[in-house]
């Protein structure tokens, strides 16, 4: 059996007072967003995934970070070229086999300031397009603002509670917005899916 082993890494009182309130962009660093429809992946799969997979050398990182709501991957570089030499080689494209044989996509592209399309979730129905556009502005420019529906899986095929927006970002939106006296939840995708989430999966 594996085990798992975390470093915790202390920030002094000093450089948190400097950093609060701030929201960095990402430097370095590619986003791999999974296929929406594809089964479960563990995060020793990912890490495994990357090496053998996409071809990227221990050396050269230095966080992997998974955001399973996102079904998203992180990868932060030591260096740019790094980056460059991943996109080039990939062309934006992966795939992921899956223990069962099943193959899906993966896309791979720069993160950081830019287009984004994303995910507001937790917003009662009641609150306008037009309220939640304004309450998001402040990171960007609002380009369009859907509402998501339940797939034809699924007997009522109506509004799910999510708001899909694309913005032309001037800076990060941060995780939690507030929208009408409502914690908003925002992710950033590429694609839109649902997933179960239990302790080993994503």
């Amino acid at each position: 059996m594996r085990s798992l082993v975390y470093h915790t890494v202390f920030v002094s009182a000093e450089k948190r007072s400097r950093n609060k309130g701030s929201i960095s962009e990402r430097q370095n660093t590619v986003v791999c967003s999974f296929d929406p429809k594809s089964p479960g992946i563990t995060a020793l799969d990912i890490h495994e995934w990357i090496f053998e997979q996409l071809h990227v050398p221990e050396n050269v990182v230095t966080m992997v970070q998974l955001e399973g709501t996102c079904r998203q991957v992180y990868i932060k570089f030591t260096d740019f070229q790094y980056l460059q030499d991943l996109l080039h080689s990939t062309t934006g494209q992966s795939e992921y086999k899956h223990e069962n044989g099943e193959i899906s996509q993966v896309n791979i592209e720069m993160a950081g300031i830019g287009t984004r399309r994303v995910m507001l979730a937790n917003l009662p129905p009641e609150t306008p397009d037009e309220t939640v556009s304004f309450a998001f502005s402040q990171y960007g420019k609002i380009n369009e603002m859907q509402r998501q529906i339940w797939s034809k899986t699924y007997r009522y095929k109506v509004f799910d509670g999510v708001r899909i927006a694309v913005i032309t970002l001037t800076k990060h939106i941060p995780s939690h917005v507030m929208v009408a006296g409502h914690r908003s939840r925002k992710s950033e995708v590429g694609e839109w899916w649902r997933i179960a989430l239990n302790q080993s999966r994503w």
